[in-house]
Formats: structure tokens, C-alpha cells, sequence
């Protein structure tokens, strides 16, 4: 197992796995535009690997953006949109995971420029069986359009549709947290009211209507800051306890309870320090709300 911090990483790790690879590598990401990553998989491909790729097409509800797909098409990759589930107003596939027949990543980030350069991502990579052969089935239900209640899911795997009550959990022994949006999920809200000096970080740039609810919850006694955005984007989503989440899930209820997104549960002295290191460099320099 490996966290990945970025932009302090790079993305070396990402291009690593993906190189590695020798029978398949299936990657499904909200968004998928850089160029080192799709040089990757098109030199997969060359090679005679299973590479396949979805993505969501409708970015920020835009109904299609041609230039990403025309990207995808340039390197010649087997790709495929969001499934029909996925695939009606305010609903995304906004995962963000990779596998291969070696490793499995899961993370925060999308396979963008800003991702690996900008933001405040985490990404992580592991080798456990379980996980892999959990990502791999369902990726391919996603794949064929078909049903995932057969796919035997690991405890350690968060994913969406249907991960508000795991979350809620985690918040309910968190520490500290990273997230890019709050969100109007009300189980969320009220885990974190009852959550008092819980540490929040998020971006400087969210919407009055999180700026409200962060009022709210900061009346409850949370200790919220905002990242500058000229410092860096805070696009993560991390909840610190005596394990740590990292995922693609927002603290709304469309996030937890209709798109695809796909999260992971670890722990391990050395990733609880890593992250726990990021996220007092991020305090520092983010500013009270």
C-alpha cells in the first residue's frame, strides 16, 4: 500500500502503475485529459493490454464536452461514457480509480493537469487482492450497463450510490477533514454539528450556500479555514481518524446517494503520518472562515 500526496508527489506514481500493467488496465475517471496519462495507456495498448477507460462526458453539467472525448479519441483508447444510471441531470460519474491485474488506485484526483501541478489530492495505491478483484467487477457491470448488487464489495471500499451511513461514521470519529464542497447532505450536517473542534479545510472559492452552512456549523463550535485558492486548490476529500477516507464522494446527498463514486478506508503509521503532515502544512496557510 501507498498514499500519494499531491501536488507534492507528482505524477510519477500514476504513470509507474499504469506501466506495470501486462494483461489490463481499467481506468474510470469524471475527468481524463492529460497527456502523460493517456501516453501511458495508448503505449498499454500498443502492447496488446485490455485498456479501457469511462468517464463521464458532462463535466460541471455541461451536456458533452467534445474536446475531452476528442482527446480520448486521438489516442485511439476503447472508451465508453457514464452508464445510463449516471447519465441524467445533476447525476455524474465522478469516480475516480484505475486497476490493473497488479494494483488498484483510488483517489481524489482526476487524471487532469491541475491534479498532479494545483490541487490538494490524494491518491491511493494498493496490491490487495480483494480490492482489485472488487474494482475490476465493478468496473465491467459499469462497462455493460448491467447491476453491481452481485459485486462483493470489501468493508475497506466506500462507494456510491449508497455511502451516506459510512461516511457519516467516519465523520463521527474524525479529527480533522479536507473536502471541497459541504454540501446539502442533512446526515452529514448533523454528524458534524455533533463533531465539535473538528478541523475543516475548504477552497476559499465555495458558494454562498456552503459559506452559509459553514457559518452554521462553525456556531457549533467546528474550527473551520478556507484555502486561498493562489496557494492551492483544494479539491480533496479526506476525513483523518483512527483511519482515514479518501475518495471522490462530497458531502451531498446527490454524491453519497446517486452518482458513482468510489472511496477507500486505510490506515498504517506511516500514511496516518504522511497525511496528517499535508493537512498541518494546508492549516498553516489556509485562513479562518
Amino acid at each position: 500500500m501507498k498514499i500519494i500526496v499531491e501536488p507534492d508527489d507528482g505524477i510519477g506514481p500514476v504513470i509507474d502503475m499504469i506501466r506495470k500493467a501486462r494483461k489490463f488496465i481499467y481506468a474510470n475517471f469524471y475527468l481524463i485529459d492529460n497527456d502523460q496519462i493517456l501516453s501511458a495507456l495508448k503505449e498499454k495498448k500498443r502492447k496488446k493490454v485490455d485498456v479501457r477507460i469511462i468517464y463521464d462526458g458532462r463535466p460541471y453539467g455541461e451536456a458533452n464536452v467534445s474536446q475531452e472525448s476528442d482527446a480520448i479519441k486521438n489516442y485511439g483508447l476503447n472508451y465508453k461514457m457514464a452508464p445510463r444510471q449516471f447519465d441524467s441531470p445533476g447525476v455524474f460519474d465522478h469516480a475516480k480509480y484505475m486497476v490493473s491485474e497488479k494494483a488498484a488506485m483510488i483517489g481524489t484526483a482526476n487524471a487532469s493537469d491541475a491534479s498532479f501541478s494545483k490541487n490538494r489530492e490524494y491518491i491511493y495505491i494498493s496490491k490487495d487482492r480483494r480490492i482489485r478483484r472488487a474494482l475490476r467487477a465493478l468496473f465491467l457491470a459499469d462497462w455493460n450497463d448491467a447491476g453491481t448488487k452481485r459485486i462483493r464489495m470489501p468493508r475497506d471500499l466506500v462507494i456510491s450510490p449508497g455511502s451516506e451511513r459510512i461516511i457519516c461514521a467516519l465523520i463521527k470519529r474524525a479529527k480533522f477533514i479536507e473536502t471541497e464542497e459541504m454540501g446539502d447532505d442533512p446526515a452529514v450536517l448533523d454528524a458534524l454539528k455533533k463533531r465539535k473542534r473538528i478541523k475543516m479545510i475548504l477552497p476559499s472559492s465555495i458558494s454562498s450556500e456552503d459559506r452559509q452552512r459553514l457559518m452554521e456549523l462553525k456556531r457549533a463550535g467546528l474550527r473551520i479555514r478556507l484555502m486561498p485558492v493562489n496557494e492551492r486548490y483544494m479539491h480533496a476529500k479526506m476525513i483523518y481518524g483512527d483511519r482515514i477516507f479518501i475518495g471522490s464522494e462530497n458531502f451531498s446527498s446527490t454524491s453519497l446517494n446517486k452518482n458513482r463514486e468510489v472511496g477507500i478506508i486505510f490506515d498504517g503509521f506511516l500514511s496516518k503520518r504522511k497525511v496528517k503532515r499535508a493537512f498541518s502544512k494546508d492549516w498553516k496557510i489556509s485562513i479562518k472562515l
